[in-house]
């Protein structure tokens, strides 16, 4: 297997991990966010709008921060 393939399968595992455990929880008033970008369309599921704006922002920093290190990686 080649790095890429092995990162995806530990990326798609991780996310159906999170998934089963937001589904079996016991206690019903948890609140999960999860936020990302298909291209440069930022997207967010919520289950509280405090979350939502909070798991958008910090996925925006990471996004400003990940641009910002490659154009000062480029010089």
């Amino acid at each position: 297997m080649r790095i890429a393939e092995i990162g995806f399968l530990v990326v798609a595992a991780g996310i159906v991990l999170i998934l089963l455990g937001i589904a079996l929880q016991e206690r019903p008033n948890s609140r999960y966010a999860v936020a990302g970008f298909v291209g440069f369309i930022p997207f967010g599921f919520a289950s509280d709008r405090k979350m939502l704006f909070f798991a958008v922002a910090a996925s925006l920093a990471v996004m400003v921060f990940w641009l910002v290190f490659n154009l000062y990686m480029r010089r």
